[in-house]
């Protein structure tokens, strides 16, 4: 049985948007997500020759090295069908948890029963309690989890999972035929005030990135399409500057754009940039932009 829903509700997750990333995807033997989250488009993608998940949020890396053991899922499996959809649940979920299958289900439930995408990564988050909903309750998503969690365990056997810096990863693991995507925390200053991920990523590490994709053997090259104003906050706008003026980037990227659609208050849409690469891919920014 394919994935047909998240494994988990994740900021920036690209599950919605991922047949579309996928399709633009060149031919490649070794696929790498040095940021990989929740994994919204390795879990939807054919299986590569080799591939490898990487993420700095231990909790994360957790949960997915317990859904890859058929063992640890099934205990995982039984113990969530067991929990109830509950507040008390939901706030006893924030203690530190030493043995991986409870980690594990922590973690879904912080994401799961949280209130807007914070949760999974401990950000600030209330109790879901969002009875009125047309598309099934939350209550009714929580039950349908298991299912979820077989289909995404099987698709991740033969994936090699890190928990280490990105770009360690990718300077590891770049050569032909590999494919890097690259989809890293959004900057802080282009979106809502608050606290989304287990590891942020300031301006200076983006740019520390970009160096990374735009220099040594490597041959990353691209030019970045323009987004309207108003779709993107200012300093973003300033970041994409930094892209649109490397030499490296002006040269042969192509730019591909699509509009993606953002559940926080504030944020009207959103827009992603992609190169199609000689080496790799990278989704530099899918930001959302305040107006």
């Amino acid at each position: 049985m394919g994935v047909i829903r998240p494994v988990m509700r994740y900021h920036g997750g690209k599950f919605r948007l991922a047949p579309w990333v996928i399709r633009h995807f060149p031919p490649h033997r070794c696929y790498v997500e040095p940021y990989g989250g929740a994994a919204g488009v390795l879990v939807q993608k054919d299986r590569a020759y080799a591939e490898v998940y990487n993420d700095l949020d231990g909790d994360v890396v957790n949960l997915f090295r317990v859904l890859r053991s058929p063992s640890d899922r099934a205990l995982l499996v039984e113990q969530l069908t067991l929990t109830p959809y509950a507040r008390d649940e939901f706030e006893a979920a924030y203690e530190v948890a030493e043995d991986p299958v409870e980690r594990a289900r922590r973690t879904l439930i912080r994401a799961e029963m949280g209130f807007g995408s914070a949760g999974a990564t401990k950000g600030a988050t209330g109790f879901r309690v969002d009875t009125r909903r047309v598309y099934g309750t939350a209550q009714d998503l929580w039950r349908r989890l298991p299912a979820t969690l077989s289909a995404v365990g099987e698709r991740l056997s033969g994936v090699m999972i890190e928990n280490r810096p990105a770009l360690d990863v990718i300077r590891q693991h770049d050569g032909p035929d590999v494919l890097f995507y690259i989809d890293p925390p959004y900057i802080p200053e282009a979106r809502q005030p608050g606290r989304f991920y287990a590891h942020e990523m300031s301006r200076e590490d983006h740019l520390a990135l970009l160096d990374l994709l735009t220099g040594g053997g490597a041959r990353w090259h691209g030019d970045i399409e323009r987004v309207p104003k108003r779709a993107v906050s200012e300093p973003s706008c300033q970041l994409a500057d930094e892209y649109d003026h490397s030499p490296h980037c002006r040269r042969s990227w192509r730019c591909r754009a699509d509009g993606v659609l953002v559940a926080q208050p504030g944020l009207r849409c959103g827009a992603g940039w992609w190169r199609s690469l000689p080496v790799g891919w990278a989704d530099r920014c899918c930001i959302g932009g305040q107006n």
